[in-house]
């Protein structure tokens, strides 16, 4: 079950409050941890907040009004500092998308010069190889081949523009 706020007394058998709070500020660093204690120990306040990082020492005896209102305000800190992380996670997401994007564009943009290239280049080996083969007579199997060249030509044409107008 997941808990918001560890209350914990500072004398405790086998462990001080504090050690409590340390190791449970090891494992779940998002409760809010709070000790209780009828000794005013000035040390052990302090060793509290350092290495537990607590947030509030009450000392005993407590009112009940005042006990409510601290671990009150306890939960609502520890709503605040879930609410953070997520907005941290959503923050973090949301740059990485925009990095990708940017990426992505400008590998889209650095491929569209050679595409257009192969398209420019296409269309001049078409252009050629049907002049070629009106200007001059072509004799036996080379009338073939021409016409075998001049057409994957056009097919490379077609092809070369469809992924330029995909990129773009």
């Amino acid at each position: 079950e997941p808990v918001a706020v560890l209350l914990a007394d500072q004398r405790m058998p086998e462990m001080t409050g504090v050690d409590l709070c340390a190791a449970v500020r090891e494992r779940y660093p998002d409760v809010v941890r709070m000790i209780v204690t009828a000794y005013a120990d000035l040390n052990a306040a302090a060793a509290a907040i350092n290495a537990g990082q607590v947030t509030s020492y009450i000392l005993k005896p407590w009112r009940e009004e005042q006990l409510a209102e601290v671990l009150r305000r306890g939960l609502e800190a520890h709503e605040l500092g879930v609410m953070l992380r997520e907005l941290q996670v959503r923050m973090l997401r949301s740059e990485q998308q925009a990095t990708s994007s940017y990426v992505l564009g400008r590998v889209l943009h650095e491929l569209a010069q050679p595409a257009s290239s192969v398209v420019a280049n296409l269309h001049y080996l078409d252009d050629s190889l049907r002049g070629l083969a009106a200007e001059e007579p072509i004799e036996g199997g080379y009338r073939e081949l021409v016409a075998e060249l001049s057409s994957a030509a056009r097919d490379g044409v077609v092809a070369a523009e469809v992924l330029k107008e995909r990129i773009e």
